[in-house]
């Protein structure tokens, strides 16, 4: 009944979500490109026929680098398995497109039973290893139908997402139960898991950890201008992965605390590059002056400065270059981003009481004295503050940063070990 349900309101709603979808993108100014692949049309060029055939969905940058890690880890246990991956960002997708080894990047079809029958045929996958959380009833009914397992790898729940499934437990109950294994991230995922009605269940522990090495840092002597126009900079202050509503926030505290040291400077990273624009027209507002990291044009800039990181690809190297940083959506009801980005670069983590999404690895840098959590902008500026006065208290925290990360790496094993097993069940019955 849940399925027939799920399939009628595709249906009869099929044409407004496919107009969202357009606007979606427009307004997001990405391009349609991918459309064809998104009704399950594709073309798989096999460079091994004989091999088994791996299929991981990543939806976007986050988990496509637990992709990453996965695939690294499979294919060290056997080099000949094809490996293709399903995105649904743009962003996703090109962070897929750097993974080795994997033999096509795609992004995963709309979840219309036509869709999906096209792309099982085109992969014939001999498992479908999601990350995280998609839930997507009919690409999990008909995969299990073909007679593949479906793996959730790091699984992970929030409070409200569970409060939201299990207020329909009676129509997500037996999708759940179709769910081949769930290797759940902690204790308490597994548990809602198992409630919603997944039975085979297991905790890793978060692959997180092992997706995000030690970044690549900027060397002093680059031939890069915009490089060497940080190294020029003192005390950087950067906020990671911004969305609306909150660089007004951060905006306001650093002019606070700029009078007190004049010495500092602020780098902002929005986490969608469309709002560029609008972030320079609320600096305006607020009497600033902004800069762009794509207009920087000398080597040397003074210290004082705004500037708004607007390339991809950056993020990570510039959290080295930077005194402290504060994890974005968490000031505003967005579920936080990925704190260990942060963490793993030794320096102290700050973020906003929403860091639902990431509430474990938030709770543990707390627990261990290395991150700080605020309330409102009254309570950045104070922990800024604090920070900025102190710089053995700066030192200490992101020491203790780093070593919760590298203390937590190791997860990846246990999910590649059991992915690989049920790859080569999958072997046998195929040889019997």
């Amino acid at each position: 009944m849940s399925f027939f349900i799920y399939n009628l309101l595709l249906w009869v709603f099929s044409p407004f979500l496919f107009l969202f979808f357009i606007y979606r993108t427009w307004k997001r100014n990405e391009s349609l490109t991918g459309l064809r692949e998104r009704l399950g049309f594709h073309r798989f060029t096999t460079k091994n026929v004989h091999s088994s055939t791996v299929w991981i969905h990543a939806v976007s940058v986050g988990e496509v680098k637990i992709a990453d890690t996965v695939t690294k880890t499979i294919l060290n246990s056997n080099p000949e398995l094809r490996i293709y991956v399903s995105t649904v960002t743009q962003t996703g997708r090109s962070e897929a497109l750097k993974i080795l080894g994997v033999e096509k990047v795609f992004y995963l079809p709309f979840d219309f039973i036509s869709s999906v029958k096209r792309i099982l045929r085109s992969i014939s996958p001999d498992i479908l290893v999601i990350i995280e959380t998609e839930i997507w009833p009919n690409l999990i009914k008909q995969t299990r139908k073909d007679g593949c397992p479906v793996f959730i790898v790091n699984a992970r729940l929030s409070d409200r997402s569970f409060c939201r499934y299990n207020s329909f437990r009676f129509f997500f109950n037996p999708i759940f139960q179709l769910l081949t294994k769930v290797v759940a991230r902690g204790e308490k995922d597994a548990e809602y898991f198992f409630h919603l009605g997944a039975s085979d269940v297991i905790v890793s522990g978060d692959l997180k950890y092992d997706s995000i090495n030690d970044p690549p840092v900027y060397k002093k002597n680059s031939v890069d201008f915009r490089v060497s126009s940080i190294f020029s900079l003192k005390n950087i202050i950067l906020a990671g992965s911004t969305h609306e509503g909150e660089e007004e926030v951060i905006v306001d505290s650093f002019v606070k605390l700029r009078r007190k040291f004049s010495k500092i400077n602020l780098i902002i990273a929005p986490r969608h590059l469309n709002r560029i624009k609008s972030i320079e027209e609320k600096i305006r507002k607020m009497d600033q002056n902004s800069i762009l990291w794509s207009s920087i044009s000398q080597s040397f800039l003074e210290d004082g400065q705004i500037i708004i990181l607007d390339v991809m690809g950056e993020l990570s190297k510039l959290y080295s270059c930077a005194v402290f940083a504060f994890v974005g959506g968490s000031l505003v009801k967005h579920g936080g981003q990925n704190p260990i980005e942060v963490a793993v670069c030794g320096i102290p983590v700050i973020f906003g009481p929403h860091m639902y999404n990431f509430n474990q690895v938030a709770n543990l840098l707390l627990d261990r004295g290395a991150a700080f959590e605020v309330e409102d902008g009254d309570g950045l500026e104070r922990v800024m503050n604090k920070l900025l006065s102190d710089e053995v208290l700066r030192k200490k925290v992101g020491s203790s940063a780093y070593k919760l990360i590298i203390e937590k790496r190791g997860s990846s094993s246990l999910a590649s070990d059991l992915i690989m097993t049920a790859i080569q069940s999958s072997e046998v019955r195929k040889i019997e």
